[in-house]
């Protein structure tokens, strides 16, 4: 049986404003990502362990867009070079931004729950390049090379080249539920962030409350061991002043009542957008990245949810595409560098602040140009100043041979 073209149920006026949308959006976003890895190399204060995510990510925020701004224009020829590239492009980079999301979500979890510095964040860079380049890479090197009965995967997807109406199931397997398993994973980890600050946050109330102990209490102990330096002189008969003791600290039992993963996400979030300037150098870059790293979580939400649904409703009804869902799609999947470069000038506005102010006292500085009138004019009254002077001089002189002869 031919395949059913979703495309064929779209009104050209509706197509056209779905590519302009598309290349709109990914045009923004381009410059968007320029600005961002120029700034990142040329400036060695923005290569912080925050930034260094948000840069990471960047190089596929940079060929995704490339995809997109391609648009409509290789539908007509599927198997082309364009249509091929485009899909390719598509399927390898833009669930990547996903797959970065979850390592900047992984490494808030070493920060919290194991106190991982920013250089040991650093080696693990080179791992989380191979994962989050080299897993999509797999399905996208494979659906450009493989052919059934001379054709090629990539092809109509209505709004651009990708899996075509023949790989429906494909698009699921091969692209939306590993991103949504990336994000389940980071979405549980900030659940998992959010109660281990929650259990923390009862057991300082509860030791600062009076009395320590009620009915419903929970008791908590901690053996401290603890030994005398050695003396100097030893008497005879002298005991050793070794020996352990049992702290028991009373609290009330951890409950996260109703709505639990929303819950602990909120607390998250809150936590790590507190005022930070009473930390210590290393909390505050702890804080930091968590910042950064939520935040990107947040935009790859931002991102999914809606081309999702539309990918969704696409499979539930394959010969009636929405142009509602596909135009809220064409809109945010482009845009994922214009989120990152937000996340990027929020967190280092203070530094770009500086940089701005230091730009416009050198164009001051350049616009300031001597005026060759005024100069000229300014010699000529030193030159008369000079010249009236030296009449003076030879005047005095001679009053002086006048009144000794």
């Amino acid at each position: 049986m031919a395949p059913l073209h979703a495309t064929k149920a779209l009104s050209h006026s509706q197509d056209l404003a779905i590519e302009v949308i598309e290349r709109i959006g990914s045009s923004i976003s381009m410059a968007c990502v320029l600005f961002l890895m120029s700034t990142f190399l040329a400036y060695q204060r923005l290569r912080t362990p925050s930034n260094t995510l948000l840069f990471s990510a960047s190089p596929a925020n940079l060929f995704a867009g490339i995809a997109s701004l391609i648009g409509r224009a290789g539908l007509s020829r599927p198997n082309a070079a364009t249509c091929q590239v485009q899909g390719f492009f598509l399927e390898w980079f833009m669930q990547a931004d996903a797959w970065w999301a979850c390592a900047g979500a992984l490494n808030v979890m070493l920060v919290f729950f194991y106190r991982y510095n920013a250089e040991q964040l650093r080696r693990l860079n080179p791992i989380y390049w191979l994962i989050c380049y080299g897993i999509p890479a797999i399905p996208a090197v494979f659906s450009l090379i493989f052919r059934k009965n001379g054709k090629q995967m990539y092809g109509d997807a209505t709004l651009w080249c990708w899996y075509s109406t023949n790989y429906m199931m494909v698009r699921l397997y091969a692209y939306y539920i590993p991103i949504w398993v990336v994000v389940s994973l980071a979405m549980i980890i900030y659940t998992l962030v959010g109660i281990k600050i929650h259990r923390n946050n009862v057991l300082l109330h509860s030791i600062q409350a009076t009395p320590l102990s009620n009915l419903c209490s929970r008791t908590f102990e901690h053996e401290v061991t603890y030994s005398a330096a050695p003396p100097r002189w030893s008497l005879p008969g002298e005991n050793d002043l070794n020996g352990a003791s049992t702290v028991t600290v009373s609290a009330p039992p951890f409950r996260l009542g109703h709505c639990a993963v929303l819950k602990s996400m909120f607390i998250t979030f809150l936590t790590i957008w507190q005022d930070d300037s009473n930390f210590s150098p290393s909390d505050r870059t702890t804080m930091a990245y968590s910042r950064v790293a939520f935040l990107f979580f947040a935009s790859n939400l931002i991102t999914w949810v809606p081309a999702s649904v539309n990918r969704v409703y696409a499979l539930l009804h394959p010969t009636e595409p929405s142009f509602f869902l596909n135009v809220f799609a064409a809109i945010v999947l482009p845009l994922q560098g214009l989120w990152n470069c937000i996340i990027y000038l929020v967190v280092n506005k203070t530094f770009f602040k500086e940089i701005f102010r230091e730009w416009k006292v050198k164009m001051q500085r350049g616009r300031k140009v001597p005026d060759s009138t005024t100069e000229s004019r300014d010699i000529g009254v030193e030159f008369n100043d000079l010249v009236q002077s030296d009449e003076d001089e030879h005047k005095m002189q001679d009053l002086l041979e006048a009144l000794k002869g």
